[in-house]
């Protein structure tokens, strides 16, 4: 018995050492240039970096096996023993790839597009993510953030939270560690073509464990295997998923979203509290997860928080993390929601009738044929919010607090002020595509799966013609 505990502690202490030496591996090049800055690092990385190098030397001095990179292998190869995921892998690596070579094939068939468009680099490929809000978070990656109280009431990067662009940055730098390695500094593109990448990288990846998790989470609300793998199906071929494919925050915050939901399932207190905070530093409305939580915990029964306060900190942990950035931003500008404020150089105005009613005047002033044929995703956008407030009163009616709250909070502050990306925020909202993926089968199913995927070809081939949707 005492050799099975001394085996257990042994166990966990590989673990950690392992994760530790991963952290470092992945994110030392990023937060090591951060915490321990030095002009001449070895060889141009950082010493976190080598940190790592070291912890896995010393682990595997201790430990010979099974290596680290065996660990990683058979937990994954474990994950994928299941049929239903492998088929899950494959929509997910199909249709998040799909969109990117989607998109080059529309930016190599209109070249001329570009000419006034921001470029990295004269290569298609290398300059492909670079679209949209995309620019913004480089911003922030690359150098930080900057805001100029001459230009208040102007566009600035404060508006976007830190946690994406920092996961950016990370995947940028692991993209560049051949290339310091090497000492070619235009390997795969210039520096800021990797980091480019690094966020599309790290955007499929979140999306994929994102996807995995949604699938666990079907599980515990009675689905079988093949309701969740319709829920997936449908969700990565939803027309605004295409923003998964890109380096766009949608990715972690989706993730973030779909685990806090799992860890409060489950009664995991610190998985919750960990995600809370990523959530909460990844969207500006990551309190309404709070909103969602705290309804459950009152009137809800799916959360197994009867006789522990774990829920207490789980629900807290998105404001928490809203909080910090708030703080960091008091620190920089002397007004802790100038973040807020920021918005309104996007238009983010507070007119709560505005989202039905700009629609309904631009139909009366130009003609339904004349709006539609000039800004068809802004007309499409109404009625797929219509139908995510039609499921979210669903699920209100059976009692599903969770997810109702969940979804009439998020979308609340978009259609209050109007947002333009309101049809984007719709790609976050889960619940509904669960209880699509648990209704609809057989040729309801596939001809639903097939409108959404001919509508995310569609959004993917205007968004990389610098079109809307944006």
């Amino acid at each position: 018995m005492w050799l099975m505990k001394h085996d257990g502690r042994q166990g966990k202490v590989r673990s950690r050492l392992d994760l530790a030496a991963i952290v470092c591996l992945v994110a030392g090049d990023t937060a090591g240039g951060f915490l321990l800055p030095a002009s001449r690092p070895p060889l141009s990385l950082s010493f976190v970096f080598w940190a790592g190098v070291g912890l896995l030397v010393v682990r595997h001095a201790i430990w010979p096996t099974p290596t680290v990179f065996t660990v990683l292998w058979c937990g994954v190869r474990e994950r994928l023993c299941s049929p239903a995921l492998k088929r899950l892998l494959a929509v997910v690596v199909t249709t998040r790839l799909g969109v990117l070579a989607l998109g080059l094939i529309a930016s190599m068939a209109f070249p001329d597009v570009f000419s006034y468009s921001p470029r990295f680099s004269p290569h298609p490929v290398e300059n492909l993510p670079v679209r949209w809000d995309s620019l913004w978070y480089h911003s922030i990656a690359r150098q930080g953030y900057r805001w100029d109280p001459a230009q208040r009431g102007e566009q600035q990067n404060i508006a976007f939270f830190p946690a994406y662009p920092l996961l950016m940055r990370a995947g940028g730098d692991i993209v560049t560690v051949p290339a310091k390695l090497l000492r070619d500094p235009d390997l795969f593109g210039s520096g800021s073509v990797r980091v480019m990448w690094g966020g599309v990288l790290a955007s499929i990846a979140c999306f994929t464990v994102a996807m995995w998790r949604l699938f666990r989470l079907a599980g515990l609300d009675g689905a079988d295997a093949s309701a969740g793998l319709r829920a997936c199906v449908l969700f990565a071929t939803y027309p605004f998923a295409l923003f998964f494919s890109v380096p766009y925050s949608e990715s972690l915050a989706l993730l973030a979203l779909v685990s806090v939901t799992l860890a409060w399932r489950e009664g995991h207190t610190a998985s919750g509290l960990l995600w809370g905070l990523v959530l909460g530093l990844t969207r500006p409305n990551g309190w309404t997860m709070a909103a969602a939580l705290l309804t459950d915990r009152l009137l809800g029964t799916s959360h197994p928080w009867k006789h522990r306060a774990g829920w207490i900190f789980i629900a807290a942990a998105p404001v928490a993390g809203t909080a910090m950035y708030s703080a960091y931003v008091h620190r920089l500008t002397g007004h802790a929601l100038e973040w807020a404020l920021a918005q309104r150089a996007w238009g983010a105005v507070v007119r709560p009738s505005w989202f039905v009613v700009r629609r309904w005047e631009r139909v009366q002033q130009e003609g339904f044929a004349t709006y539609l044929a000039r800004d068809p995703i802004d007309w499409l956008t109404l009625p797929i919010v219509i139908a995510m407030i039609t499921i979210a009163a669903w699920l209100a009616a059976q009692r599903q607090w969770l997810y109702a709250v969940l979804m009439l909070a998020y979308l609340a502050p978009a259609l209050v002020i109007d947002l333009p990306a309101a049809g984007r925020m719709t790609a976050l909202l889960f619940p509904a595509f669960l209880v699509l993926g648990g209704r609809l089968r057989g040729a309801p199913f596939v001809a639903l799966a097939a409108i959404f995927a001919v509508g995310q070809a569609w959004f993917a081939w205007r968004f990389f013609l610098w079109t809307t949707p944006y």
